[in-house]
């Protein structure tokens, strides 16, 4: 019998969990600061070891503080305009 090929691969880097501006926006309060160990024990992420990248869907109203976390540049531009910081 014959073995059909092995195509394409799997990366054996992990993406990171994608979290929308929208979904902090109705979870914190405004002055919070959003980690990804606080993000697990809120149960939005499964596990911190792959890490947390936030998106800038939706709009953001309160002013957060990002740490730890990946920021794309629309949810970084977001997060500022609204008076928050990220580090």
């Amino acid at each position: 019998q014959r073995v059909p090929k092995h195509r394409g691969f799997t990366s054996i880097h992990k993406k990171p969990y994608i979290v929308n501006l929208d979904v902090l926006e109705g979870i914190f309060e405004s002055g919070a600061a959003v980690t990804p160990k606080k993000l697990a024990d809120l149960n939005i992420i499964q596990n911190i070891g792959r890490g947390v990248k936030i998106l800038g869907d939706g709009t953001l109203k309160k002013a957060l503080n990002i740490k730890g976390c990946l920021v794309s540049a629309s949810a970084r531009a977001k997060i500022e305009k609204a008076g928050g910081k990220v580090e």
